[in-house]
Formats: structure tokens, C-alpha cells, sequence
């Protein structure tokens, strides 16, 4: 058994049980705390000893990092299952164990940005992938190879369903529950902890739930204040953001009103919230970070396609802009999409959005910097390659940042993990800015994140970008006006399944061109792309356009405007 995540009390006393892997001599220094290079080079050892030994035996978490660093297959070469105890009450970032100079040689190390580490960094870096300093402590983000080994992993803790408490918060909502859950096991904490939530949606955290069991397992116990419960938005102060959606959107505009889960965890009674009330509240943790005032909060937010996310930023962006001569910057993952937006702004007469992309020239992007750096634009639309090689200053000049937005928020870890590495590299990126001295809000925005259960992307995301207990609106995001109409097909012809598919598409399309239906079709390759659009018939194909990747820059764009205008 290995266990995961537990602070250094806890790990001594597992180095210096009989059953112990190694003796706590090989895995701690003098002063107690846990030594990688030990651990690093005593790898051998480590599956020696295992192999020798009968029974349950324990190690710490950076044991069998070490051992799987090693073996392939560790259970059938031990002929014994590995399961990982995981303290749950620190879900992504650990309590440092190791020496605090370490912690900061690794720190430093991945703030350099360098490809060459020093040494002692470099196998550091081989069992941490991040660390954070908060109140001044260090947490560790470990590798989680029991994940990609199929490692069973079981939770330390129980659960306890959270109470909620009319008394003073004890506790600002801006405090990590990582930090929380050190203070109570480390007995820094005593008497009852009130934390204070913005949003009744933010309780349904199931770190909050262990935190509860921990309390009372501790001799203390833990409510929630919710600060929604007290607060109400002034009809005035929507107005404000009205004005501006009249301005641009038209004199007949108004906001929304959409479908919010009241409590995600419990159930799927929803109820109804204003688009201006949700803006509202993103201004309002704006103003609070710019006037230094750390106690702010970052938003997340799902809703469905067409539902108006892009009004949460743009509404924002533009009173920031016109009140403050704030920036707000936009990662969005599409060129396309990017540039789509800023002509739709335009088109409203919105004159203060730009974006930077691999499609914009060394000229024409040195003219867009220098309009953002006089306040000429105020809304900058960018991917997350280019925001990691550039700095603020230089895309920012000396204009304060109001609001960072992740557009299409799922993709961090959807596409992080596969093949935009860059978006797996936001969390640290912002963690960075902060460190920095910088304080804004980042609000995210999507339509696809599951919550709650095994593949929680909410929760995910909002650990990979460190979020720390953001304000919660997880809206109802299906589509009534959105129909799937499916067609089973049987072959009939000769040739392969995939040439009758690619034939059987083309003949569809030149359906649909002598119908005048405007239609996207989706394929899984590239190469899909180019075998239907050359099975597409010659009389039909100046109404076809294929968009891909690979495909330069002046057929894109025309692909891209003769969809928007044809």
C-alpha cells in the first residue's frame, strides 16, 4: 500500500513502521523530511525489497513513483496488487514533505521556463509536477501515474454532508480547502471553522464534504456561510450593463433569463438567472481585484450553445474598458472562432476587440499591441500558445489586466492532455501572475463539462486552472431547439465501408448545394476531408470549401467567409 498526500507527520510515522518498504534511514533526512534523491537512488533497492518480501508492506506515494519510474507492469512482476491510499482531502495539490530549499529549487526551476534544470531539480521534477506556496506552506502536485496504471486508488477519508450556519464566517471563501485541510490536521486550526461561500451551488464541493468528516474527527466542526443568502444585486446596477447591450445589441435587446441548477449535486431542480445579474457579479469581482482588494472570486459557468456566453465577457469587457481602461483577454482555442467574434463586434459597432493568432503578420500584430497598449482596444482575443510565449507587459504595455476569460473552458483538459499541451499549462501560467503581484479574476465559459462522478470535468478544470472555490453557475445545457435525426445505412454496393460512406456523403452534399441548405459536415481525418471533397460532383464544387488545420492561411479565410457569407 502506498499512501498518497499525507502530511509529514503522517509520512514519518509510516517510514518508521516495521512493515516499511525501506528503512526511514533511506527515505527521510536528519530533520525528518523526505528525501527524493534518496528515494531517487535507491530504485533498485525498492524492487529488491518488494520482491523479498511477503505480506502487506507500506511505502509513501513517491515510492512507487520511484518503482514505476523502474518496472513496467509492477502487479505481474511482484506477482502482488499495488493500491494507493489517497488522502482525499487534498485532491490536487499536496503537503510538502520534502525540504523547503527543494521545494523552492522547483519551484524556481518551472518559473524559469528553462529546458535544462539543475540537477537536483531535474529529479525533483520526475515526482512533482507543480508546486504553490499559500500562508506560507508548500503543496505539491504530484504525478498521478496510478491513473495511467490502472492502480487501484481508495479514499482515506468519509464523507460528511457540510451544514450550513447563519454565524460569522471564521474564514474568508477565498481560503484553498487545501490550505483549510492542513490547518485542521496540522491543529492550526481550532474552535468551530466557518467558511464563507458566495453561492449556495459553491457548497456542493465534495472537498467541503471531508473537510466536514475532518473537523469532527479533530474535536471541531465545519459550516458553510453563504454569502448568497444575504446578498441581492440592485435593479441599478444591471441597468448599467443594460445600457451598454442597448448600445451595441440593438434598443430592443435584453438580457436573458437562463436555467441554473440550484444544488448540481442533489438534484435537477433549476431556476432562473439574468444574464445582467451574472455580469453584474463578474464586474463586481473585477472592481474588488483591481482596487487591490484580494478577497475577489473567479467565476465558472456552463451553458448551452447559443445561449449568450460570449455576452458575459463582451458586456464586461467593454464597461471595463470604458470605466477602468482595463483589458480583458479572451483564450479562445479556434482561429476562426476568434476571429469570428471580433467581426460580429465590429459589425455592433464594438471598435475595441482585437485578437492575435498565427494568421496575423509580424506588421499587422506590432499595430494591434500598440492599439491595445493606447487604449484603442480593450478586448484582446488570443490562443493559449501565444499568451505562454509572450508577456503581459508586452501585450499589455501599462495597462491593467480586469478579466482573464477561458473561452470553451472543457478544453483545458480535454485538449491539454492530447495535443494543445499549452492549455494543460494555463493553472501554472495564472498561479505565475499572481505569484507576480497581479490580482483578476478569470472567468470560465463552456457548453460541454460533465459534473459531479468519475469524469468531473468541472472539477477538474477548475483544479488544473487553480480556481480555488470559484463562484458556480452550472446551467441546464441541453438543447430543445436542437433535433438528432439519424439515418442507419445499409451497404449496397460494392468497395470498401469506407469508400461507400465517402460516396454516399458526397452524394448528400450535392443534395443539400441544389437545395441551398447551408450544411457543416464533420469528419474524423483529414484525409476524410480531401476523399469526399474530391467524390464531390464538378458542377456543384465552387459551392464546397474544406477547412482543416494544415491548410494555409488565404484558403482558410476564404473557406471561413464564404460560410459566413454564402
Amino acid at each position: 500500500m502506498f499512501f498518497r498526500g499525507f502530511v509529514p507527520e503522517n509520512v514519518r510515522w509510516l517510514a518508521h513502521r516495521e512493515d516499511a518498504i525501506l528503512p526511514a534511514g533511506k527515505i527521510l533526512n536528519a530533520d525528518g523530511t523526505v528525501s527524493i534523491a534518496k528515494i531517487d537512488a535507491a530504485k533498485r533497492k525498492l524492487v529488491q525489497s518488494l520482491m523479498m518480501q511477503d505480506g502487506v508492506t507500506v511505502g509513501i506515494y513517491e515510492e512507487m513513483l520511484a518503482i514505476l519510474q523502474t518496472v513496467q507492469e509492477p502487479e505481474s512482476m511482484f506477482d502482488a496488487e499495488f493500491i494507493v491510499i489517497d488522502n482525499n482531502a487534498f485532491p490536487a495539490y499536496v503537503p510538502s514533505c520534502i525540504p523547503a530549499a527543494d521545494a523552492d529549487a522547483l519551484a524556481e526551476a518551472y518559473e524559469s521556463e528553462k529546458n535544462d534544470l539543475a540537477p537536483e531539480a531535474e529529479v525533483l521534477s520526475r515526482y512533482y509536477a507543480g508546486v504553490r506556496i499559500l500562508d506560507e506552506h508548500y503543496y505539491l502536485a504530484l504525478f498521478n501515474k496510478h491513473k495511467s496504471e490502472n492502480i487501484r486508488c481508495l479514499p482515506f477519508y468519509q464523507k460528511q454532508q457540510t451544514a450550513f450556519t447563519d454565524a460569522e464566517a471564521t474564514v474568508a471563501h477565498d481560503v484553498s480547502p487545501m490550505v483549510l485541510a492542513d490547518d485542521i490536521l496540522s491543529g492550526r486550526l481550532e474552535g468551530s471553522v466557518v467558511v464563507s461561500v458566495e453561492r449556495v451551488q459553491n457548497a456542493a464541493n465534495n472537498t467541503y464534504d471531508v473537510l466536514s468528516f475532518l473537523a469532527s474527527q479533530c474535536g471541531t466542526t465545519f459550516a458553510l456561510n453563504c454569502a448568497e443568502k444575504q446578498e441581492k444585486i440592485e435593479p441599478e446596477t444591471i441597468n448599467r450593463y443594460r445600457a451598454i447591450l442597448k448600445q451595441y445589441w440593438g434598443v430592443n435587446a435584453d438580457f436573458r433569463m437562463l436555467d441554473f441548477y440550484k444544488d448540481p449535486a442533489a438534484g435537477t431542480e433549476t431556476k432562473q438567472i439574468s444574464q445582467g445579474e451574472i455580469i453584474s457579479t463578474i464586474v463586481r469581482q473585477c472592481e474588488f481585484a483591481m482596487g487591490d482588494y484580494q478577497d475577489y472570486t473567479n467565476v465558472f459557468l456552463t451553458a448551452p450553445t447559443g445561449a449568450g456566453k460570449s455576452v458575459f465577457y463582451q458586456v464586461s469587457g467593454i464597461y471595463l474598458a470604458q470605466v477602468h481602461k482595463a483589458v480583458t483577454i479572451v483564450v479562445s482555442p479556434l482561429i476562426a472562432l476568434m476571429q469570428d467574434q471580433v467581426t460580429q463586434l465590429e459589425a455592433r459597432g464594438v471598435h475595441c476587440a482585437t485578437f492575435l493568432n498565427s494568421n496575423v503578420s509580424h506588421e499587422e500584430r506590432e499595430e494591434r499591441l500598440n492599439a491595445i497598449h493606447n487604449s484603442e482596444k480593450s478586448i484582446l482575443y488570443l490562443a493559449p500558445e501565444m499568451l505562454l510565449t509572450t508577456s503581459l507587459e508586452t501585450l499589455l504595455g501599462n495597462r491593467r489586466l480586469g478579466l482573464f476569460v477561458v473561452d470553451e473552458a472543457h478544453t483545458v483538459t480535454s485538449w491539454g492532455k492530447d495535443f494543445r499541451a499549452d492549455y494543460w499549462f494555463l493553472g501554472d501560467y495564472l498561479e505565475r501572475q499572481r505569484r507576480n503581484g497581479l490580482h483578476f479574476p478569470v472567468l470560465c465559459l463552456t457548453a460541454t463539462a460533465v459534473y459531479g462522478g468519475q469524469d468531473d470535468v468541472v472539477q477538474d478544470t477548475i483544479d488544473t486552472l487553480k480556481l480555488n472555490n470559484p463562484i458556480l453557475y452550472l446551467g441546464r445545457v441541453r438543447r430543445d431547439n436542437i433535433n438528432f435525426d439519424i439515418h442507419p445505412l445499409e451497404k449496397t454496393v460494392e468497395g470498401s465501408r469506407d469508400e461507400f460512406k465517402v460516396d454516399h456523403v458526397a452524394k448528400q452534399i450535392e443534395k443539400f448545394v441544389a437545395e441551398g441548405r447551408k450544411t457543416l459536415v464533420y469528419c474524423p481525418f483529414t484525409s476524410t476531408v480531401e476523399e469526399i471533397y474530391n467524390a464531390v460532383s464538378p458542377l456543384v464544387k465552387n459551392k464546397v470549401r474544406r477547412y482543416y488545420g494544415r491548410l494555409n492561411r488565404v484558403e482558410k479565410n476564404a473557406a471561413q467567409e464564404a460560410f459566413r457569407t454564402g
